[in-house]
């Protein structure tokens, strides 16, 4: 399988350029649950942008054995979806927090 630039509509690109992200009037403190994927990150960034304070927080939900470590490698809860997310947050000047709630 490979991936293949197609060709974008110039109102579309015309669209991306100008975006802007509304600042709000109120700023609030908001809790953005960070995956370590695109989505959250987004949020993460469109909240941010809009002048909220926002928080990045992950849950470690899973055990820690060994086996369990190579299943989840690459998907959901792995070791390296809490490193992508820190340095989502990193990378957006946002605090965040690692929650281990195991038990």
């Amino acid at each position: 399988m490979s991936c293949a630039i197609s060709h974008i509509a110039p109102e579309w690109d015309e669209a991306a350029s100008a975006f802007q992200v509304a600042k709000v009037k109120i700023p609030q403190r908001v809790v953005v649950a960070m995956s370590g994927g695109v989505d959250s990150a987004v949020a993460a960034w469109l909240l941010k942008e809009a002048g909220h304070d926002v928080i990045g927080v992950t849950l470690r939900l899973a055990p820690d054995d060994p086996a369990s470590l190579q299943k989840r490698q690459g998907r959901c809860c792995s070791h390296d979806d809490m490193t992508d997310a820190r340095k989502v947050c990193d990378a957006l000047n946002i605090s965040f927090y690692a929650i281990d709630a195991r038990d």
